[in-house]
Formats: structure tokens, C-alpha cells, sequence
């Protein structure tokens, strides 16, 4: 390993002079870059801009003064030039004194960011530009060493990239892994031999489906008739087509109404970062299950009293984005809890 020289980042950038009118003819058919994102990505856009204006030539470096410590650093590799606001820099390098793509890892480096933070009065969050960058003393290795450096930093981030890749790919095997065991569940395929030891007994609701759905209904019959539950408009009847698979022998097929007492609506009355009951949110029903982070509360004994929620209560979004409406959450906990106006609860 060579040793390390000082230098100034000006012995080998050379910021592009020359400053224009958004109006001005010299630019008047080129693309303006929009952003460098932080993977070192340049977007263009024909949209007019107020703000005077640079040209970025083939080949040039151009860095956000705003966010080059976060990585908006790239070089321009278009045939033709485009133009930047003057919140960007472009700069011409000198190939015989660095490697370009050491540098724009270099310019993202805690070295380069604290060199950044000692001469920048305002610290990083200040805008940057080409006079306190070029001013800059940098330690820099040897051409052929940056060379070699950043070779090994290709193959580290291709190592990387392949692990990631291969993260995803579990990720995905797992998720269609878990969907498969979910859905042998349903379809009875995970209690064959149970069933083999524990026939179905006709008529007897623990052994047998169609006897438990007969329970139920005779339940949800007194329970209207005593005047605790509204009435229910009949359910249309399972056809051969709604049915995507056999059973078992001793399973049955049910609407959800069958076998819920009702679907309620929660509160829609304004709650606060402080009070005595939890009130759920579309934001709390994560994967199946309730997340109890970024909670509001309600003191209305009222509202406690009509929206509480019980252990095994079923919630569900009933508005949202295409992705997100019916996501479904089981309340299994013993917490006290009430649901918001967004949340539908099915009590079982």
C-alpha cells in the first residue's frame, strides 16, 4: 500500500464556469436535470424552471450542494448536455490524479463528511458550493490504488447485491410456504388422521359441523328474540359455484353472518394522545395482528361502554387504498380497547 497524500480536492476537479437565464437561448433545447437520487441516478425533465441555470457537459461530475453527503453525486453520461440549477455544481477531472468512481464513493465517505463539517461554518445541512468543495484537503492514495480499492468495492456490493437478492427470494418462499399450510388447513388436509381417531358423531355440535351451525342459529334466535341483537335480513343461500373446494366429512360451509352476532362501525368522536382506553386505528391492524404503537385514547365512558372490544373480536378496514381495504387484524388480547370509525368489529 502506497503512502497517502494530502491534497486539495481542487487539484483535480475543475468546476464548469458560466451561469444562464432560464430563458436564455444557449440552453433553450436542453433537458434540465431534475434530481440526482441518492443511488448517484440522474432524472431529467423538460419542465421550465425560474431559478438561473449551469450547463452539464458529457462526462462531467455534477453534485447536489444540498445533498451530496447523502450521495447525489454522478457523472453525466448522455451524449448531449443538459442544464442544472445553480443549486448543482459540474466539474471537469483530471484522469491522470483520480479515479472517478473512487471518488463518488469517496464523496459519500465519513472522511469526506467530516472534512465537509470542519469547513463548512453552517455544517453539512448548508448548501455547498464549488469554492468550499475545491478548498477541501483530502488524503488520497495513488492512482493505481484507488483503482484497486474500488474494485474491491464492486465485488463486496456484488456480494451484497446477490445476498439481498437471495433474502428476497426466501422471503418469498416463506410467504408461499406459510399461504400453502394456510390453505391445507382450510381445505381439513392438516387433521386427516385426527378425524380418523375422532369420526364425526352426528347430531353432537362438538363432533360435528352442521350440529354446531344448528347451536348457533338457535342462539342468535334468542338472543333477537329477547330484543340484545337486531334482526337479520335473510343471507342468500351457498350455491355450487361459491364453493372453491370439497370438505371433510362432518365440515360445513356458512355465510360469515351465520355465525357472528353483527358488524359494528367505531366511534368516530376525536380522541387524544392521552386517556383511559386505547382507540384503534386503520394504522394498528398489522399483519393479522394489533400493533399497540402510535396509540390515541379516549376518556368517554360512553363511547368505552359501546365500542369496547372483546377477546377474539375480528377488525377489519372497511375503507383504504386498493391494498390495504379488509386488512384484518384477531383482537386476542385481554387489553381494554375500542375501535375507531375507519375499523369494522365482527364479534364471533
Amino acid at each position: 500500500m502506497s503512502e497517502w497524500q494530502k491534497a486539495k480536492i481542487g487539484n483535480f476537479l475543475k468546476v464548469r464556469q458560466g451561469k444562464y437565464k432560464p430563458d436564455d437561448d444557449a440552453i433553450a433545447n436542453l433537458k434540465r436535470l431534475n434530481k440526482i437520487d441518492f443511488r448517484g441516478r440522474i432524472h431529467l425533465s423538460d419542465k421550465p424552471t425560474k431559478t438561473d441555470m449551469i450547463i452539464v457537459n458529457s462526462g462531467d461530475l455534477v453534485i447536489s450542494g444540498i445533498n451530496v453527503a447523502k450521495g447525489a453525486i454522478a457523472v453525466h453520461q448522455g451524449s448531449e448536455p443538459i442544464t442544472a440549477t445553480i443549486h448543482y455544481s459540474a466539474y471537469e477531472f483530471d484522469e491522470s490524479k483520480i479515479d472517478i468512481d473512487f471518488l463518488k464513493r469517496f464523496l459519500k465517505s465519513p472522511a469526506f463528511i467530516s472534512a465537509l463539517q470542519d469547513q463548512t461554518k453552517g455544517g453539512i445541512k448548508t448548501e455547498i458550493k464549488a469554492k468550499t468543495l475545491l478548498s477541501i484537503v483530502v488524503q488520497l492514495p495513488s492512482l493505481s490504488e484507488q483503482k484497486t480499492i474500488n474494485k474491491r468495492f464492486d465485488s463486496f456490493e456484488n456480494e451484497l447485491i446477490e445476498l439481498d437478492s437471495e433474502i428476497s427470494n426466501q422471503k418469498t418462499y416463506l410467504t408461499q410456504l406459510r399461504q400453502a399450510i394456510l390453505q391445507e388447513a382450510i381445505e381439513g388436509k392438516l387433521t386427516a388422521d385426527w378425524r380418523v381417531k375422532n369420526p364425526v358423531q352426528k347430531g353432537n355440535p362438538d363432533h360435528d359441523a352442521q350440529a354446531l351451525l344448528e347451536t348457533i342459529k338457535a342462539e342468535k334466535q334468542k338472543l333477537m328474540a329477547d330484543g340484545k341483537i337486531k334482526k337479520e335480513k335473510p343471507l342468500a343461500p351457498i350455491n355450487p359455484d361459491d364453493v372453491p373446494f370439497a370438505l371433510p366429512d362432518g365440515w360445513v360451509w356458512v355465510r360469515l353472518g351465520e355465525i357472528g352476532l353483527n358488524f359494528d362501525y367505531g366511534t368516530s368522536s376525536k380522541s387524544s394522545k392521552q386517556g383511559k382506553i386505547p382507540v384503534l386505528r386503520m394504522g394498528n391492524i398489522q399483519n393479522g395482528l394489533i400493533d399497540w404503537n402510535d396509540l390515541v385514547y379516549t376518556d368517554d365512558d360512553d363511547e368505552i361502554a359501546k365500542y369496547n372490544l372483546l377477546k377474539f373480536d375480528l377488525l377489519f378496514n372497511r375503507t383504504n387504498s386498493k391494498e390495504l381495504v379488509g386488512k384484518t387484524a384477531l383482537f386476542d388480547s385481554d387489553k381494554k380497547a375500542i375501535h375507531a370509525g375507519y375499523l369494522v368489529r365482527f364479534r364471533m
